[in-house]
């Protein structure tokens, strides 16, 4: 067993590498385990053919100032760039796609705007991530087993069946995956804080990640040559049906070197329905229905599962510590807000929990 840690954390998404970096930058020494290849958790891109795809976060907002601070930080270290103020909501009508207006009118191919900046991971999302991790302590593939306690607070046991002491543990999992650790290490839990972190309930996604075909009839009928307007300005469309939550085109987005390659994102109810759906299934609906609207044939599509896409009703408490052991928080963005800007400030507040 290797010497102590003055923090575990558990999980190398924002608010886990938030916290790595808040506490790092008072000394602490700090250790960041995640069961993934790469960091990020759910600001999570993929290369394809030379293709980027963002498949999990596709943007970032700022409405706090302590959040707008460290974005303005991302874009001044070049990994972060801004990419517009709103999006087309679509409409399906007669093949084309449409914009409603505020007075009910429907306008093809024009963005809303509401003032509120989107900003984009400049060579896909998960720049972000990796410029958070630069520096920190990250073991990489490494799936936690359980967390147990000890005389001197805790011990985060992989499932090779490796163990790593630490004074504090923070949990950024999603909450069910949490108390599933505190629970396989028999870490007592309050019976209020485990009902309360219990219902804490999240929607799945279903990604889908796809080329077109180039210079199809249905392309230039969705408003112009392929990898210009294939999508409203700026490259992105919100709801333009019932299954299908939002569409981008990494390419236009200024994410990918080649395009277009879209990420489509299925609504919460069409991912509950067909999460255990095999990929040809899933992809065979979503290109008919994209077909339906007027875009151009998919091809080479590959699909991504988010089981914990989204919490549905975040707690805005920073993080949770009530009817925990102390020395052990549980953050995440179903802790401050369903965004990345939630978990962000999230994993502060875990650090400053421990800090304490």
């Amino acid at each position: 067993m290797a010497d102590r840690y003055d923090a575990v954390i558990v999980g190398a998404g924002i608010a886990g590498l938030t916290a790595a970096r808040e506490l790092s930058s008072r000394g602490r020494r700090v250790i960041v385990v995640d069961k993934g290849r790469g960091v990020g958790g759910r600001i999570a891109t993929r290369r394809i053919d030379g293709a980027v795809f963002d498949h999990g976060a596709q943007f970032v907002t700022a409405r706090s100032s302590e959040f707008q601070g460290e974005v303005e930080r991302w874009v001044q270290a070049g990994v972060a760039a801004l990419w517009s103020h709103g999006f087309a909501d679509g409409l399906v009508g007669d093949g084309s796609l449409l914009t409603r207006a505020a007075d009910g009118s429907d306008t093809p191919h024009m963005p809303a705007r509401d003032g509120h900046p989107r900003y984009r991971g400049v060579d896909g999302m998960t720049s972000i991530a990796k410029h958070l991790a630069r520096g920190l302590d990250v073991r990489l593939s490494t799936a936690v087993a359980s967390v147990t306690r000890d005389a001197n607070g805790f011990e985060v046991i992989d499932a090779t069946g490796s163990t790593t002491a630490a004074s504090a543990v923070i949990l950024t999992p999603p909450a069910p995956q949490s108390i599933a650790l505190l629970d396989a290490g028999a870490v007592a839990v309050d019976p209020d804080a485990r009902t309360t972190l219990s219902a804490i309930g999240y929607e799945p996604c279903i990604a889908v990640l796809a080329f077109v075909d180039d210079g199809s009839a249905a392309g230039a009928a969705a408003g112009g040559s392929i990898g210009s307007g294939l999508l409203p300005e700026p490259g992105a469309l919100r709801r333009p049906a019932p299954q299908v939550e939002w569409i981008a085109d990494n390419f236009a987005k200024g994410s990918s070197p080649h395009g277009p390659a879209l990420t489509i994102h299925c609504s919460p109810s069409f991912s509950a329905e067909h999460y255990q759906s095999d990929d040809a299934t899933i992809v065979d609906r979503i290109a008919s229905i994209i077909r339906g609207i007027g875009l151009p044939a998919l091809r080479d599509a590959q699909v991504k599962r988010w089981r914990y896409s989204a919490p549905v009703a975040p707690l805005s408490i920073g993080a949770w510590t009530d009817g925990l052991p102390s020395g052990l928080v549980i953050a995440g963005d179903a802790f401050m807000g369903a965004r990345v800007e939630g978990a962000f400030l999230s994993g502060l507040a875990a650090a400053r929990a421990v800090g304490r």
